[in-house]
């Protein structure tokens, strides 16, 4: 909004100090300065029309029986990453996943993402690093999230698929598919271990699979 003029409105007991504004959609109106510097008025009134129109649209999509789990979906991501009473916060909000504001709309993901395909397909991100928005996100299932998930924190390997092995005294390489560990590899370098879990990685999920920084031929 910007300001045009101000002027004192006085009603017998007190001064009033007012403003003049022109609002973004391009409407001029009057209202207490005091409102403005608040956070009171952020707008002639169209914005709170905008919000009413915005939230009976989104309540008329969520209570179609076609988009129930398309909506479920985005309630939760958008819970994950901004509810602190969330349990799965600190894995996103707390590490600075956040959703676009373009998302906070629910017909805004709606066009962006489509319909969720199947109960089998949820929200996954391409880049883990990075938050909710429409060229990071697709739909996808829970085995090409999990080859698409960094390596964990504390383990005995830096690199995904791989670990150390007291038992044998060596690195071993191996790779999840379809609720199944697959052996891959054992060997003394932990290099050679991580380019064995980025062959099968491309071999069973394709661009959806987490490579690991190296070389593949060593």
């Amino acid at each position: 909004m910007k300001l045009i003029k101000t002027y004192i409105y006085n009603n017998g007991k007190y001064n009033a100090t007012y403003g003049l504004y022109k609002c973004k959609c391009g409407k001029e109106f009057g209202t207490l300065v005091s409102r403005v510097k608040s956070g009171g008025a952020l707008s002639c009134g169209c914005l709170r029309l905008k919000r009413v129109i915005e939230a009976k649209s989104t309540h008329k999509l969520s209570k179609n029986k076609d988009l129930k789990s398309t909506y479920a979906c985005w309630i939760a991501m958008k819970q994950r990453c901004s509810n602190k009473n969330n349990q799965r916060y600190q894995l996103y909000g707390g590490r600075g996943i956040s959703v676009c504001k373009e998302w906070l709309s629910f017909e805004t993901f709606l066009n962006d993402m489509g319909k969720r395909p199947s109960k089998d397909l949820s929200l996954n991100r391409i880049n883990n690093d990075l938050g909710y928005f429409k060229d990071n996100c697709r739909w996808d299932s829970r085995q090409a999230q999990e080859s698409n998930k960094k390596p964990a924190k504390g383990k005995s390997s830096q690199y995904k698929g791989v670990m150390y092995s007291k038992q044998k005294n060596k690195f071993h390489a191996k790779i999840q598919v379809n609720g199944k560990q697959i052996h891959l590899l054992f060997s003394d370098k932990e290099k050679e271990c991580a380019a064995a879990y980025n062959k099968a990685a491309l071999k069973y999920f394709g661009k959806d699979a987490y490579i690991n920084e190296i070389s593949l031929s060593l």
